[in-house]
């Protein structure tokens, strides 16, 4: 009959793998070791098969370490690229996607001041020509924005134009 060990690939555990369990020293144990006493024989002999199992257990669980962390190391990239991706997926799902394009022009002419009296909104210090402000700013948003915003003729129908007097026509 044949003995098969069954281990895990990734982290080398395998059900038979016994973690020797670390029994407290015993008054004995504390004697001996502040003096320079003989050990029994079977004292001897049972604390040298402890050692020896313990080490090689010792090194079992080092490589079992080693493994472990390399599969910890490869699940947290494996989970940073997944966060990634699902940040990516929502933008995806974003709402502004789906906003209505008629309702998107009613924003973009009511933010361009449309509505309002065109001198008290450029009194305000925009102006028609300014690109960082409404009707420009939109067409810099998204191609989908830029595209609302050049297919809406009302947010480029009010231009403002300041007549500059030179200083020779003042005198």
């Amino acid at each position: 009959m044949t003995n098969l060990t069954t281990l895990c690939l990734q982290c080398g555990y395998s059900a038979e793998d016994i973690i020797p369990r670390i029994s407290p020293p015993t008054s004995r144990d504390n004697i001996l070791c502040h003096s320079n006493k003989c050990l029994t024989e079977d004292k001897e002999c049972t604390t040298r098969f402890f050692v020896t199992e313990g080490q090689l257990k010792l090194a079992t669980l080092e490589n079992r370490i080693t493994l472990v962390k390399a599969l910890l190391g490869e699940l947290e990239v494996t989970k940073d690229e997944l966060e990634v991706a699902i940040s990516e997926k929502k933008k995806l799902l974003h709402p502004i996607r789906s906003f209505p394009t008629e309702l998107l022009k009613e924003v973009f002419l009511h933010g361009a001041g449309f509505y309002s009296d065109a001198r008290e909104h450029f009194r305000s210090g925009s102006h028609s020509l300014d690109v960082k402000a409404a009707p420009w700013l939109y067409g810099q948003v998204s191609h989908r924005w830029r595209e609302v915003a050049l297919s809406t003729p009302l947010l480029w129908a009010w231009v403002l134009i300041f007549r500059v007097i030179s200083q020779a026509k003042l005198k």
